[in-house]
């Protein structure tokens, strides 16, 4: 659903850049961890397509000039790093990495957006965990940060002596019913399906939106 409506807010808002914000290749298959009882998890290719026609969704509804940044999660990095840890052998060869899949996207650790301006953000998939990852990451970085690890979907705010700032976390755009996340063992849990909208008016960052599947 939060994907569905992810297309939709696109079309209305025309963004200019937009950032899929870490951890859309899960990698289930590929994880240090055990699987959880009988379950069968996907193939990386069964993933890898998936992903695909997903972020293929994305480059439909975004406007013309549209950036598309893929700020790199920790379960992404499980591709690559089974790869190389298996076949370092074949390092350099098209299609190990993940970002040759994703010729659209330009991949990355982090956006700074705003660098230089009043109201500069940094974007990646994690900088703080727990339960106060937003509040955190806002207080280490020393500006508006966002990030998506936790799955939590929420905005802290925060002030000093040089102004507001937000520490924002974009919740998942995955159904968190689904079995993947069956690990949980249905208890409960501060994860949100949504994602969040920032804006930009003449160099100032208005309170960042969540849009929250309820």
């Amino acid at each position: 659903i939060a994907h569905k409506a992810l297309l939709e807010v696109i079309k209305i808002v025309k963004p200019r850049v937009k950032i899929a914000n870490g951890d859309i290749f899960d990698g289930a298959a590929l994880s240090r961890h055990d699987k959880f009882g009988w379950n069968k998890v996907p193939t990386p290719m069964e993933e890898l397509h998936a992903c695909q026609e997903r972020l293929g969704e994305i480059e439909q509804a975004v406007p013309k000039g549209c950036e598309l940044l893929f700020t790199v999660g920790n379960h992404d990095v499980r591709w690559e790093r089974v790869l190389a840890k298996q076949a370092d052998q074949f390092a350099g060869l098209f299609g190990l990495r993940l970002e040759h899949h994703f010729s659209r996207w330009d991949f990355t650790w982090s956006v700074f957006i705003n660098a230089e301006g009043v109201d500069p953000v940094m974007v990646k998939h994690r900088i703080a965990n727990g339960i106060h990852a937003g509040y955190s990451g806002t207080i280490k970085a020393g500006v508006t940060t966002v990030t998506g690890h936790t799955h939590q979907l929420d905005v802290k705010s925060w002030g000093d002596y040089r102004g507001r700032r937000w520490g924002v976390q974009t919740g998942s755009l995955s159904d968190l019913s689904s079995a993947a996340f069956e690990y949980t063992e249905n208890s409960p849990t501060a994860a949100c399906s949504g994602f969040a909208v920032l804006t930009f008016h003449e160099g100032r960052l208005a309170p960042p939106e969540l849009c929250e599947v309820i």
